[in-house]
């Protein structure tokens, strides 16, 4: 299935063996994904092993926030022939991640909408802190709010560096707008666009999540550290800073 994938690798699942990938097929009646057993994806090895990273250390900060383990990862598709990252299997389409605890699941499709009817805040929450996890590992991570096509599920790929917070990428703007809107209490649009209003509430949510000594707009440790404390607070389903605060 290569297209443009220069070193590729055939895998049923990222982190380890028993976190298997299973492929979304439909939609139940609330909107959450329908998926089917194990099956394998094609990654660019070193792609995989960034997809490895950032699941066991996701887990392990799910875990310590709210005792959520993972269990099985859903996906839209990874290797695809067509032309970015995609094109060379270094991009993933995340659906779902489902926890050991039954009932417990953090889906795509549903849960960057807040007034969705089956789900919530707090689910809203827990979508932004699988986002946050991600961009610390890679330097793209699209989500609901970057765009329509996107609403269904969270597109990461590692075809630009990870960077700190840029002001410049809608990527980034939108993820922090969102954080300032549903994890500290802003009235806030998220619409990709870092002007004063949102460099005011950005400044109020590194102060919430006691970042102000640090910057994480410039330093790339304080911006993983930024995204760590977002991805916590975010587990636990609580406002950025109530359950794991910062340094400063």
């Amino acid at each position: 299935m290569s297209c443009r994938n220069t070193d590729p690798i055939r895998r049923s699942w990222i982190g380890q063996t028993a976190w298997e990938l299973r492929h979304r097929t439909a939609f139940n009646d609330c909107g959450a994904g329908t998926h089917t057993g194990r099956h394998q994806e094609e990654f660019n090895r070193r792609f995989h092993t960034i997809c490895g990273n950032w699941i066991r250390n996701f887990n392990s900060v799910a875990d310590s926030a709210t005792n959520f383990r993972v269990n099985w990862v859903g996906d839209i598709g990874v290797m695809v022939c067509k032309a970015g990252t995609h094109g060379q299997g270094r991009a993933f389409d995340l659906s779902v991640i489902r926890s050991t605890r039954a009932g417990f699941f953090i889906d795509m499709n549903t849960d960057w909408n807040p007034n969705h009817p089956c789900r919530g805040l707090a689910q809203t929450r827990r979508y932004i802190a699988v986002a946050a996890s991600l961009r610390r590992y890679v330097g793209t991570v699209l989500t609901g709010w970057y765009n329509d096509d996107h609403k269904n599920h969270i597109h990461f790929d590692n075809g630009v560096a990870v960077l700190p917070i840029r002001r410049s990428a809608r990527t980034d703007t939108t993820l922090v707008q969102a954080t300032c809107r549903y994890m500290n209490g802003e009235s806030l649009a998220i619409d990709g666009e870092w002007g004063p209003a949102t460099e005011a509430a950005y400044i109020r949510l590194r102060r919430a999540l006691g970042m102000q000594c640090r910057s994480p707009r410039r330093n790339l440790r304080d911006a993983r550290l930024f995204l760590q404390l977002i991805a916590r607070n975010g587990m636990a389903g609580v406002r950025a800073g109530a359950a794991f605060p910062g340094p400063c």
